[in-house]
């Protein structure tokens, strides 16, 4: 157990690279865009998603995105095969309510189980 006001000493190792070093167990985000929404006040967002786990995944899987933000509302939330990439594409739309930044949280599920990484995101205005 650490002790209070103690000094220790730790050895670890970052990678900085394009790709994590080893295989991702969950597909990941691999482009995000963003521009106007439905209407001008909110902000649409759209998620390529590839990785080896959508290829794993039954033809009767229940997708869903998850989507959450601290601030403003999200509303819109959608997920679909994309052919062009043999992954995902999801949407999603955020209102931001008037505030400054948000952050935002997205995660494809099937079911209860993760199918991609978490993707985060902070937009400011």
């Amino acid at each position: 157990m650490l002790k209070a006001k103690g000094e220790y000493g730790f050895t670890y190792r970052l990678h900085w690279c394009g790709l994590p070093p080893l295989p991702a167990r969950l597909a990941m985000v691999t482009d995000t865009r963003a521009g106007l929404g439905s209407d001008k006040k909110s902000r649409l967002f759209v998620l390529d998603i590839a990785g080896e786990t959508i290829k794993a995944l039954p033809p009767d899987a229940k997708l869903a995105l998850v989507a959450s933000a601290d601030h403003g509302k999200i509303a819109n939330a959608v997920v679909q095969p994309n052919p062009v990439t043999s992954g995902l594409r999801a949407s999603f739309e955020i209102d931001p309510d008037g505030a400054k930044s948000v952050e935002l949280r997205a995660q494809v599920m099937n079911d209860a189980m993760p199918v991609s990484e978490v993707w985060l995101y902070r937009w400011t205005s």
